[in-house]
């Protein structure tokens, strides 16, 4: 009975052995097998005790094994420093200790971690010892840095855009699938402005962006009784809730009328309108040229019925009075001919100008167009030959002229960039004028 006894607890103790291994085992795989890296190190000596493959494959390529080595044995002195100051910090407190280690060298570059160190006290025979936990940040760290150069674009752009650029947003979502007309009751009732610049501020009479945000839509439209806009909510639903050069009639914070010369896309999530962004300008000076025209037309034709009734017996001057419509016409014509084409150069482009040493500054297709330009990556070009070159072809006086009032800008003795120039295109000859706006922006040195 006894010696069964004994075989039998050798039988249990070889069971409980083997489960200890298959459950070191499958702690080992887990541990070797997870994407982070993974480290322990003795409390007394700061050697390494247990590493996983993510830890080997980055830093133990050329120095073999780490177990049992210390940091200097692994990494360069610089860095070997920082780590051995981290570990004595860490096991200094009795809370996990967490930090962003910048730029370590790696076989793979520069990479950036963060570190999470956890001191472990001595138990079941076990010493103390410290445990780490390091992330590769290094792609999450480079999208921030893109997102936040993005957003420092576009808002660069917002600001120095010529036209009105808005975000309409409502309280609550407004139904798609809905009638017509309840949509454009809830839009009135719901929307209001969220975002803007400061140049659609000023279109309404604001100082500011500031003062604009949160002007409600009803009151923007002069009411909801005004029958020129519930149409232009219908083209644009009827559209899709997308609009180009869509005309409204709107009020400004005085209560005087203006006319807007819309660009808009509808944001739609879960079958709801749930935001509107756009652009627009101001073409109240436009509608007033046109009533003017109209009026003069109209006086015109006047003229023409009353000197026709008084001159009917007159052959001559009848064809003097004739000449006189054509050349009046001619004008009319000449006048409308000018209005489009001005029209026409107000859809302006942007560029930008990064004082790299380059000598080379990127713009939109727009611009590209403007100036005559073919195509490039990244519309990309030279400063000096595909545009200054092409300003001095035209006059080298106001060539001049620009150049000195860059160089007041870059001396801080102007603020903002803005000239009036001839440009010769190069894909044909052309000569065009062109209206330049911009601003320098600096760093936090002045420069």
């Amino acid at each position: 009975d006894l010696l069964s006894g004994l075989v039998e607890q050798h039988h249990r103790t070889q069971e409980a052995e083997q489960i200890q291994k298959e459950h070191e085992h499958f702690l080992d795989s887990i541990i070797d097998n997870i994407p982070d890296i993974l480290f322990i190190k003795s409390a007394d000596d700061f050697r390494y005790v247990r590493t996983n493959h993510a830890f080997k494959a980055l830093f133990a390529a050329a120095a073999g094994d780490p177990t049992g080595k210390t940091d200097h044995e692994l990494f360069p002195a610089p860095m070997a420093d920082a780590f051995v100051a981290g570990t004595r910090l860490a096991l200094s407190r009795t809370e996990a200790t967490e930090r962003i280690e910048e730029m370590v060298p790696t076989p793979r570059g520069p990479r950036a971690f963060h570190t999470r160190l956890v001191p472990l006290p001595a138990a079941a025979g076990r010493p103390p010892c410290l445990l780490g936990l390091a992330e590769d940040i290094t792609e999450r760290q480079r999208l921030a840095e893109e997102l936040r150069q993005s957003e420092k674009r576009y808002r660069d752009f917002v600001e120095q855009t010529s036209e009105g650029f808005y975000r309409m947003a409502y309280e609550r979502p407004i139904p798609v699938d809905q009638p017509e007309e309840e949509i454009i009751r809830q839009s009135y009732l719901y929307g209001y402005i969220a975002e803007c610049n400061d140049n659609y501020a000023k279109m309404y009479g604001m100082a500011s962006a500031d003062a604009m945000v949160g002007a409600r839509l009803v009151e923007l439209y002069g009411g909801a009784d005004n029958p020129e806009n519930p149409e232009a909510m219908r083209t644009f639903i009827a559209a899709n809730y997308r609009v180009t050069d869509m005309e409204t009639e709107e009020k400004d914070c005085q209560g005087r009328t203006i006319y807007i010369l819309n660009n808009a896309v509808g944001i739609i999530e879960n079958r709801c309108l749930v935001a509107i962004w756009g652009t627009q300008r101001d073409i109240s000076a436009r509608k007033q040229a046109e009533q003017e025209l109209r009026q003069h037309r109209g006086r015109l034709e006047a003229l023409v019925a009353e000197r026709t009734r008084e001159l009917q017996d007159s052959r001559k001057a009848v064809l003097s009075l004739l000449q006189d419509a054509n050349e009046q016409q001619a004008r009319l014509e000449r006048s409308s001919s000018l209005s489009n084409i001005a029209l026409e150069l107000s859809k302006a482009g942007y560029w930008h100008v990064t004082h790299d040493g380059s000598g080379l500054y990127e713009s939109s297709a727009r611009t590209a167009s403007i100036y005559g330009l073919s195509p490039t990556p990244g519309w990309r070009y030279r400063l000096k030959e595909d545009w200054q070159a092409h300003i001095e072809a035209a006059d080298p006086a106001i060539a001049a002229r620009i150049a000195q009032q860059l160089r007041d800008i870059h001396e801080n003795r102007q603020a903002n960039y803005d000239i009036t120039y001839p440009f010769r295109r190069p894909d044909n000859g052309q000569l065009v004028w062109l209206h330049e706006v911009g601003s320098c922006v600096r760093n936090a040195e002045g420069k």
